[in-house]
């Protein structure tokens, strides 16, 4: 990994390193003008984030959270974090970390009442991260797609 570690918001720009990363993540890519216009829309919006890790000028690393608003718990809002991925060639060197602990923040400034991790039943290696980060395994989450 060369230089230091950024961890922002994502921009327009980013939208190449981002799908690239979503493929691995995924296996798949989406049109990546979509991907542009969507962060291009996000810009504003202050309940969807999508932060990106930079490093040398390549993203590596990105997570987006979602506030959703609730009328429970004192009609705060609570947040969905998903889509999280760092390249493999930089794990282990507090990247994730970095993402989270911007996430958090974020979370936090915005006074949620907790926080809802989504993640691939088949990524153990993520699910040890997710422990080490202080989450735990307290509810069982279900996933409908639609064609």
């Amino acid at each position: 990994m060369e230089g230091a570690v950024q961890i922002r918001k994502a921009e327009k720009h980013d939208a190449a390193g981002i799908e690239a990363l979503y493929g691995l993540l995924l296996g798949e890519q989406s049109d990546i003008r979509q991907a542009e216009d969507m962060l291009e829309s996000l810009e504003a919006d202050e309940s969807n984030l999508i932060l990106v890790a930079e490093s040398g000028g390549k993203i590596v690393g990105t997570l987006q959270v979602g506030l959703i608003k609730s009328i429970a718990f004192g009609c705060r809002s609570f947040a969905v974090l998903d889509f999280f991925i760092v390249d493999p060639s930089c794990r282990r060197q507090g990247i994730g970390t970095k993402l989270f602990e911007y996430a958090e923040a974020f979370c936090k400034d915005r006074d949620v009442s907790c926080i809802l991790l989504v993640s691939g039943k088949e990524r153990k290696e993520a699910h040890e991260f997710y422990r080490e980060m202080g989450y735990d395994v307290s509810v069982k989450g279900f996933r409908k797609d639609f064609a």
